[in-house]
Formats: structure tokens, sequence, C-alpha cells
């Protein structure tokens, strides 16, 4: 710098800073951010999953409550048996209400209807104990739900096993699992075992 003239010296200054400036980072501070990402990654998609499939699962939730009200509400209204009422709702093979719109429930039932993108088909399955109707409503996801062949039960009946949620279990369908029903039956309310067939 012996002999530059200030204004030399001030274009080297700026030259060094511009070469700083220009370096970028290294490779291996790119390699930390991507792993961080990955690991972000790694723990919040399948939470937001989860998420999605717990409001699809409200869904099925609703609609099966609705069912089992129009279920309730035809039974007290045909002022018949419960052994008839069971035999109308198609006894252990049961009864179904599609998404596609169909289903052997509109016949008993035709007030009940689906709305035209619903992510589920139900089943109800009815059985007479101890002079009552007890029915169980299983809602298994069509190919353009999140978890397709997923299921959601709605029991007639209050259920205190552990998956239970009152009337309603659908852990299966959140966690992708396999539905988990209790070895005591008295605890799954309703409905017996994972084919939604009633107690």
């Amino acid at each position: 710098m012996f002999g530059m003239s200030s204004i030399q010296i001030l274009k080297h200054r700026c030259r060094r800073r511009l070469q700083k400036a220009r370096r970028g980072f290294t490779l291996v501070e790119l390699m930390v951010v991507v792993a961080i990402i990955g690991i972000l990654a790694a723990i919040g998609v399948p939470q937001l999953f989860a998420y999605v499939r717990a409001a699809e699962a409200s869904e099925a939730e609703r609609m099966a409550a609705k069912i089992g009200e129009g279920v309730n509400g035809y039974a007290q209204s045909r002022g018949q048996t419960v052994a008839a009422t069971v035999t109308a709702l198609g006894a252990g093979t049961g009864v179904t209400l599609t998404a596609a719109g169909a289903g052997t429930l509109l016949a008993v039932i035709p007030t009940l209807k689906l709305a035209t993108d619903a992510k589920f088909d139900y089943t109800i399955k009815s059985a007479e104990v101890s002079s009552t109707l007890h029915f169980c409503v299983m809602a298994l996801g069509t190919s353009n739900a999140g978890f397709e062949n997923g299921k959601v039960f709605y029991s007639s009946t209050t259920a205190t096993g552990a998956s239970w949620n009152g009337h309603m279990n659908s852990t299966h369908y959140i966690t992708e699992g396999t539905a988990s029903f209790s070895a005591t039956t008295s605890e799954n309310g309703a409905c017996l075992d994972d084919t939604g067939a009633a107690q």
C-alpha cells in the first residue's frame, strides 16, 4: 500500500469488500440447512396428515350420528316391535348408505342422503338386546378419503373402551392402524368388532 494514492487505497478496499460479499455459503452451511429442513419435514408431514384425517373423521362422526338419529326416529315412529325394526334394518347383514347416493338404507329411511363429495360409505347393523334396539354404524373410507378403507364406528349405546369417545371410535382412521376393540365386549357399546357387527 506504500506509494498508493488515497483513491487507489479506497478502490483496493472496495474490491476486497466486494470479493467477501460475493463469497456465498459454504457447503457445510448448506448441508446444515438441508438437514434442518429434512428433520422438520419428517416431524411435520405425518402430523399434517393426521390432522387432515381427523378432520375427515369428524365428517364420518357427524353423519354416523345423523344416521343414528334417523334409525332411532324410524324405530320410534313405526310403533313396531324391536324385532321388526331389526328385520327392517337388515338384521345381521345390515343396510348400507353409499357416497355414490345409493344403498339399502334409503328404502327404509329415504331422507338420509349423503353429500355428493362424501368420503365414506356407511353400513348399519342392528340387533335386539334385552328388548332394546342396538345398532352399530361403520363408516368406511372411499377412494377419495385420506385413508381408503379406514373405519370410523358409531355405537347406539355409550362405549367405555379406551379407543372410544362416548359413542364414537375414530382411532383406526386417524392413526391408519388396526381398529381397536376391547376384549371385554361390553366396553364396545353396541359394536361387537371391527366388521361393524352389532351385539
